[in-house]
């Protein structure tokens, strides 16, 4: 131990930043599944596309994340399916409930990279991924906010005037 050289900090990843690694990992494959048998039920030409697009930039991430995860030598997450077959009878799942949860994904996509970005703290490359990803989050769930207001599928909440008190 006297001689032996330290890693440097970018080969280091602490407890946490491994455990964040994976669960990402994970729930992105499970959000491709899932947005998948979305796409297969949408009737919304627009919303299947936004859909698709979230799946391309999650498949992006995905192959960005096995990277760091081999490189540390972490086990794989269990991928899902890479392809999902749904039943023909495409009336189940109306696209007013499939946006909502659609937008749902969305807000706690951020939030889990949020969660992820704040107990990154040794590895700096890492970080700068988790960092990447909340800003790619970010402007996927306002193009859908976007979207969802203009179909109607966002409903305005009461408005109040501001009163000011003298």
């Amino acid at each position: 131990m006297l001689f032996t050289k330290l890693k440097e900090p970018e080969a280091l990843l602490n407890t946490s930043e491994a455990s964040n690694l994976w669960d990402i990992l994970k729930s992105n494959y499970m959000a491709v599944e899932l947005m998948q048998i979305w796409r297969n039920y949408a009737h919304d030409t627009e919303l299947k596309l936004l859909i698709g697009s979230f799946i391309k930039d999650l498949e992006r991430d995905i192959k960005l994340l096995e990277k760091e995860a081999n490189k540390f030598g972490l086990p794989g997450a269990d991928k899902n399916r890479s392809s999902v077959n749904t039943p023909v009878n495409s009336e189940i799942l109306r696209d007013e409930y499939l946006a909502q949860e659609f937008f749902i994904f969305a807000q706690e996509n951020v939030e889990q990279l949020l969660r992820f970005l704040r107990t990154t703290t040794t590895n700096d490359a890492l970080r700068k991924l988790f960092m990447k990803f909340v800003v790619q989050a970010l402007g996927r769930a306002d193009s859908l906010v976007q979207h969802l207001k203009i179909i109607g599928r966002i409903k305005v909440r009461l408005r109040f005037a501001a009163v000011l008190l003298f």
